[in-house]
């Protein structure tokens, strides 16, 4: 590994991240990430490694970058791509900073009143005998407080003789009457609360951290309403916060006081309006330090825990296992091999027919889209919709979209590398899925509820079961090396060689898992849920890898969360609303794109580094660098630019609308029909340890144990019968919109390689490879052309290009 590969790696991760929002989000041109197979790298080392290294090596006598080299530089630059695109920063900002505006404009965002009415009054009496208990100091120290501050008309009508249920309605609202006055009193109440130890709601906690002069007029009625519901816990109905209210400072942006029209206006519609350029001295940047305390050693704490995760399973992957690794494996087969100027791919004619045939359909297609009245597009979609009366189940759902296949020819490429069971299970999920659905639907069972919303349902726990699943079986087949590689990680002696670099790996997953727990700590999630959490998102983590590793599955929907599964295996009266609304937050940056996920693009670097030869410690460690280097450029890059363009204009209904306001709109949800069953105070309380028994949604849970133990079977019947078609990584993709999306593909690929071995054997798949690879180059190098014809149109026009999708 050279000095000069590593720093064009981080030069290359640093250019992602200043330039791929911009790209993406403002010019609206071709993406540059997206996926596991991302057009800024992917397509950037086939220019290199098929067209410039070959000119170099026929003119200079040397290749512009050596195979080394470029394998190492664009492993680095790989460990970039979670960050700037879709996978992190276009939601980041949003997820931060939107909730205040819905609260605002949306009335079931604002909780209910802070004045306590009549009608919230649940029991006279005891509401008398609680005060008379606080003027005659038997109330504690926040009871003496509330009564020093009731007014004296409202003393004396508790102090009088006829007091009590049938008490006249004069002295009533006399009482109630003093009590709103309390609110008005702004009264310090830190002091007594703390002599009491109260345990309050987290709404009010959150207040209470707040400094007394910080707090608005009416943050200080809340607060108070907040301690009159606790005094008063039999006699009233709790005031519903709302969701914004009940959300942990450091988790958004602050807009309170003098900058908020600037923080949260400028956001929303932008600050370089009528001709106006934005400059780097209006983005409040004060508004956002806050949250980026918080968020950015959580984001490092997590790329910590996957990178570590990441070395840990790469040699047991690779050598043991002999994972095929088919978007990594199509880059190595474009480097040539030491002491070879060039690979044998490059020198078979049917790679070069494919490349310019892929390339040239896909520019046509482009063409096409400018000037539709001169060229004409080459069709990649059919439409075969007519013949769903054969099938009535499948026009259900997404299920209709599989009788309108589009084919692409990078994804049928990769399903040709990779086993035919495989292809063929990732192919086939979507219509053996569907059909299920489609015959529950005719008897009016819909397993379609709650998915996406960072909420419980039937979906999204079937996915959840294979999760779980497809991990255990992972632990199982790899025990040996596990037991292993932790056992050294702890200083223990092992017979089984383990490589330093895996021991330091697991070392620093233990402390980025840890420093993940301890962060959610801080925010208010009781550690056995913040190791539940961290938990599962190492699952989907790790089974993602799973899938592209094995399962050259480059697009993949997220389709389950932790914090959705908790909900519903335990309930949200034993978790409690605030917990609830935590993890929700968390997976609307986190979890929300799992095409884009870290550990991802991490065990496909690590794949390629091993061509360099090199040390893959060092390599991991720049790695590290770059993805701490494309934070460090993205956040800020990102946030000037949807400042200066508008969070709406640079955004979609995703990333400003459904992604940031479904915690909440789930949170308010619950605390309703909470409310309703008059569990409100006592999940409000909760820290989910014994508030409440456990309230599972057997639905979810009877979800979750089928796919779990549909997964265990067929990896068994997988492993007994050599001829059983059928893979357990079907169970992870079956109901997503990228395995609709790619089903026929995938299907056509399983085809090609299915019929080649079977009428022409291995020699006749060597021969084809070449010309699968070439496909692939062609579609890739495509991606690029066409970011860099959007890029030279908006330059010249300051036109936003017409966006085209290679695949």
């Amino acid at each position: 590994m050279t000095v000069r590969a590593a720093i064009t790696g981080l030069l290359w991760a640093a250019g992602l991240a200043a330039v791929t929002f911009f790209n993406d989000k403002v010019m609206g041109g071709n993406e540059l990430t997206g996926h596991f197979a991302p057009f800024g790298v992917f397509g950037v080392t086939v220019v290199v490694a098929a067209l410039i290294n070959p000119l170099s090596v026929r003119f200079r006598n040397r290749p512009l970058l050596s195979a080394a080299e470029l394998s190492v530089a664009t492993g680095i630059a790989l460990f970039a791509c979670f960050v700037p695109g879709r996978g992190l920063m276009q939601y980041f900002n949003s997820v931060l900073i939107m909730p205040h505006r819905y609260a605002r404009v949306c009335p079931g965002w604002q909780g209910s009143q802070v004045g306590l009415a009549d009608n919230e009054v649940e029991d006279w009496q005891r509401l008398f005998e609680v005060l008379r208990e606080c003027g005659e100091a038997r109330g504690g120290a926040t009871g003496r407080l509330l009564w020093e501050h009731l007014p004296d008309a409202c003393q004396r009508a508790l102090i009088g003789e006829a007091v009590g249920a049938h008490a006249d309605p004069e002295r009533r609202q006399a009482i109630l009457h003093g009590l709103n006055q309390v609110r008005g009193h702004e009264v310090d109440w830190r002091g007594v609360v703390r002599e009491d130890k109260l345990a309050l709601p987290r709404w009010v906690a959150l207040l209470l951290e707040t400094a007394a002069e910080e707090l608005t007029s009416e943050e200080s009625a809340q607060l108070t309403r907040g301690i009159l519901d606790h005094v008063l816990v039999d006699c009233v109905t709790p005031r519903r916060p709302g969701p914004v209210e009940s959300t942990p400072r450091a988790l958004l942006t602050d807009v309170t006081g003098t900058n908020e029209g600037a923080t949260l206006s400028g956001f929303v519609v932008g600050l370089g309006t009528g001709g106006k350029e934005a400059r780097l001295g209006d983005i409040p940047w004060r508004a956002w330090r806050r949250p980026l305390l918080f968020w950015c050693p959580l984001l490092l704490a997590l790329g910590a825990l996957v990178i570590g995760v990441s070395l840990v399973v790469h040699r047991q992957w690779t050598q043991h296992e002999h994972l095929t690794y088919p978007t990594a494996q199509f880059l190595l087969d474009l480097l040539p091999d030491s002491g070879c100027t060039l690979p044998p791919v490059l020198r078979a004619r049917g790679f070069w027919v494919a490349f310019a045939a892929v390339l040239l359909v896909n520019l046509n297609n482009y063409g096409a889209r400018w000037w539709s009245n001169v060229l004409i597009s080459v069709p990649n979609s059919f439409n075969f919709r007519p013949l769903r009366v054969l099938c009535p189940l499948l026009d259900v759902g997404w299920g209709a979209r599989l009788f309108q296949p589009r084919l692409y020819f990078a994804a049928i490429g990769f399903a040709f590398l990779l086993s035919t069971e495989v292809s063929f299970s990732i192919g086939a999920a979507p219509w053996l899925y569907w059909l299920v659905v489609g015959a529950l639907a005719s008897y009016g069972v819909n397993i379609s509820a709650g998915y996406a919303t960072f909420s419980p349902g039937i979906q999204p726990s079937l996915h959840a079961g294979a999760y779980l699943a497809t991990f255990a079986v992972l632990l199982y087949s790899g025990r040996r090396h596990y037991i292993a590689v932790l056992s050294r990680s702890i200083g223990r002696p092992t017979v089984d060689m383990v490589a330093p670099y895996e021991t330091w790996g697991a070392r620093i997953g233990l402390l980025g898992f840890a420093a993940f727990v301890v962060l959610l700590r801080v925010v208010g999630l009781p550690l056995w849920l913040g190791c539940a959490y961290a938990g599962g998102a190492l699952i989907i983590y790790t089974v993602i890898s799973r899938l592209l590793a094995e399962g050259g599955v480059f697009s993949l929907q997220s389709c389950w969360y932790p914090g959705a599964l908790l909900w519903g295996v335990l309930g949200a009266r034993f978790l409690g609303p605030d917990n609830i609304l935590i993890m929700g937050i968390l997976s609307s940056l986190l979890l929300v794109t799992y095409r884009e996920a870290l550990m991802g693009h991490a065990i496909s670097a690590l794949r390629l580094s091993d061509r360099a030869a090199s040390s893959i410690g060092r390599f991991a460690a720049l790695g590290a660098a770059a993805f701490a280097l494309a934070l460090t450029i993205a956040i800020p890059v990102t946030l000037y630019l949807q400042y200066a363009h508008g969070g709406l204009s640079t955004g979609d209904v995703w990333t400003y609308d459904r992604v940031p306001a479904a915690p909440y709109e789930n949170d308010v949800s619950i605390r309703l029909r909470l409310q309703a069953q008059g569990t409100l105070s006592g999940s409000n309380a909760a820290d989910g340890s014994a508030a409440f028994i456990p309230t599972p949604n057997w639905g979810c849970v009877g979800a979750v144990v089928l796919t779990f133990f549909l997964v265990l079977v067929f990896t068994l019947l997988r492993r007994r019968f050599p001829r059983w078609p059928f893979h357990p990584l079907l169970f992870l993709v079956m109901g997503t919109n990228d395995a609709v999306t790619f089903s026929a593909s995938f299907l056509v690929g399983w085809f090609i390689k299915a019929a080649t071995l079977r009428y022409g054997g291995w020699a006749a798949y060597r021969r084809v490879k070449p010309v699968v690879i070439g496909c692939i180059a062609g579609a890739m190098v495509a991606g690029v052309l066409t970011a860099v014809i959007g890029a030279v149109y908006y330059a010249v026009t300051g036109r936003p290009p017409i966006r085209y999708r290679v695949f």
